[in-house]
């Protein structure tokens, strides 16, 4: 699920809420379509990949099986991307100001 078990569920959900405060429909949009891209980026950024279920994922480098690999290197159906974590959304919420002023 993403969600770091040092802070749980509830500590995200309030997080989220209180960084999302002002958003408009459209700036939420285009905050989650940026946590997606961030699981996409962290694709092209990997140098060692672990094979689960048939697919290629991202794993560090110390992992067992880890094997030196570019994205490039495969073809897209052989990779696993990983779902959008709370954290993503977070990262992204940083970036991404309300486009509306609330005082």
């Amino acid at each position: 699920s993403g969600i770091n078990a040092e802070y749980g569920k509830q500590w995200y959900q309030r997080r989220v809420r209180r960084k999302t405060e002002g958003y408009s429909g459209s700036d939420l949009r285009c905050a989650v379509t940026d946590a997606g891209l961030i699981a996409i980026r962290e694709l092209s950024a990997s140098s060692h990949w672990c094979v689960q279920n048939n697919k290629w994922s991202p794993c560090p480098v110390d992992a067992l099986g880890a094997i030196r690999l570019s994205l490039n290197q495969l073809k897209p159906s052989q990779v696993s991307v990983r779902g959008v974590t709370a954290k993503d959304l977070l990262a992204s919420l940083s970036c991404t100001p309300p486009s509306v002023f609330s005082p």
